[in-house]
């Protein structure tokens, strides 16, 4: 199994979702809704190559979908990093490293 971390970014991120669904849809299904980000975490720490390639993000940077939000994260040397957890509508910057 693979280690895993996340950004302080990808937390705080977690944490809007988690309210923006509070408010929105009440606590049950925003319970369920936030496990299926640890269903997530838990397979790229058994398959960190699960994800997608998405180099036009940076190079390393990979992203999974839990619908309608991206779970971008890096993956190198046993580590997979979380760095944000967008939704699928917004565009981003770079996420990974800068190729040489």
């Amino acid at each position: 199994m693979h280690e895993l971390r996340i950004s302080r970014q990808a937390q705080t991120d977690l944490e809007d979702i988690q309210l923006r669904g509070l408010i929105e849809f009440g606590a049950s299904a925003t319970r369920a809704f936030m496990a299926g980000f640890d269903d997530i975490f838990a397979r790229l720490k058994m398959y960190p190559l699960h994800g997608r390639a998405r180099p036009e993000y940076g190079r390393n940077v990979r992203s999974c979908l839990h619908a309608p939000y991206l779970v971008f994260y890096l993956y190198r040397a046993d580590v997979v990093s979380i760095q944000r957890i967008l939704h699928a509508s917004r565009r981003t910057v770079s996420l990974g490293e800068e190729a040489p």
